[in-house]
């Protein structure tokens, strides 16, 4: 179902940034056969923002 939302929302230019993946969480990810979501997993909410803004701000360039 994650997995689903990702490519959904993907295709709109809007990407998922995953926090906090606990075990169970993980273990319902990899049964649905979405662990591709897992790569990007932070370890905390402040890191899946602060990868977010990174990568905002990389595709803007330079020139922002």
């Amino acid at each position: 179902m994650l997995g689903r939302l990702a490519d959904d929302v993907g295709h709109h230019g809007i990407r998922l940034y995953p926090a906090r993946d606990s075990g169970v969480v993980r273990d319902v990810i990899v049964a649905a056969g979405d662990e591709a979501l897992l790569a990007h997993a932070h370890p905390t909410v402040e890191a899946a923002g602060t990868a977010a803004r990174v990568e905002l701000d990389e595709a803007d360039g330079p020139d922002r």
